[in-house]
């Protein structure tokens, strides 16, 4: 299939666009509107054969359809809405046609669940894998963006999800693991979850503090959120980790470490008022409206008097390099 016969193919799949898209793909750039009253949000994010996927691993449906998750979710913890998406693709030479299709079938699925319309993006040759880049766009209600560094002394940090179980899920497939004590844990990590309802939450609840989710996984973003705040992350020495027994032990790592370290879950982490937190987690049932979705875990709290993103645990410094790093690791 020649590129732009692709391009007319992907534009015949997509609805009639809504009013915000004022002209997508089939220009040299998409012309929107932005709502008034609102703050526009840009965020990207990538797949990479090899890197975050491989193909006796996931169906191109399933890897389309991550791209979009992994990008909806950085709007969704900032209180925001997914609005507009762009595409880059990179092929290698030789990638049949039939794949890219069903790439874009679970792009496309994935931008219609979220409420992205497919409105640009760009597709060129690579001499690796395919490789696949999305910028989501994101509209939050003016001045009620939800930053990472908003902390402060005695605020309390939460999880909405399950850390740690799609990297249970992804060291099953890279260990040939075919236990169906990983069957719940292999699926997070090829569809992982995200909160379409936090903004509407956020809008009837607006006391939370600082929030972003946990792609990279939870120790990082605790870190960051520290580093970000000025504030030191004192762990709660029994979290509630049930969730994890079984792959934690088949897998012979501690629960609380496997959260710690999972990236690719895509979890809320939130920080909440210490006058606040009953309230809080008395209505955070709204928020996991499906159990499937995950639970509700109190991490501890944030400490003015430690180093800036320090992680203390039993009274002592612990590991503050959790989880992946893209330019480190």
């Amino acid at each position: 299939m020649r590129e732009r016969d692709l391009i007319d193919h992907i534009l015949s799949l997509l609805p009639p666009p809504p009013s915000g898209i004022l002209k997508g793909i089939g220009d040299d750039t998409a012309l929107l509107a932005v709502q008034e009253g609102r703050d526009l949000l840009v965020t990207t994010d990538s797949q990479r054969e090899g890197i975050h996927f491989r193909w006796d691993w996931m169906t191109p449906e399933e890897v389309g359809y991550r791209l979009v998750v992994v990008n909806a979710s950085d709007v969704y913890s900032k209180g925001g809405r997914p609005f507009s998406a762009f595409v880059t693709l990179g092929l290698p030479g030789g990638t049949s046609s039939s794949l890219v299709e069903r790439l874009y079938h679970g792009i496309i699925s994935g931008c219609q669940e979220f409420g992205a319309y497919l409105s640009g993006g760009d597709i060129s040759r690579t001499t690796g894998g395919v490789d696949l880049s999305m910028t989501l766009l994101g509209m939050v209600k003016k001045d009620s963006f939800i930053s990472r560094d908003g902390l402060s002394h005695g605020d309390r940090i939460y999880s909405v999800g399950h850390p740690g179980l799609a990297r249970a899920g992804f060291l099953a497939l890279a260990g040939e693991n075919d236990s169906d004590d990983f069957k719940e844990a292999i699926a997070r990590f090829k569809r992982p979850r995200t909160f379409p309802m936090f903004p509407d939450w956020v809008e009837k609840h607006p006391f939370i503090k600082a929030s972003m989710d946990s792609s990279d996984g939870l120790g990082q973003a605790l870190s960051a959120m520290g580093r970000g705040s000025g504030v030191s992350i004192v762990l709660d020495s029994n979290p509630d980790l049930a969730y994890l027994s079984k792959v934690a032990k088949n897998l012979s790592i501690a629960p609380k470490v496997l959260a710690m370290e999972g990236g690719e879950d895509y979890d809320l982490i939130l920080a909440i008022p210490e006058n606040r937190a009953v309230e809080f987690e008395k209505e955070a049932g709204e928020l996991l409206d499906d159990p499937s979705r995950g639970s509700l875990i109190y991490w501890g709290r944030a400490d003015s008097a430690g180093q800036a993103g320090a992680i203390m645990a039993d009274g002592c410094d612990a590991n503050d390099d959790w989880g992946f790093d893209h330019v480190g690791d």
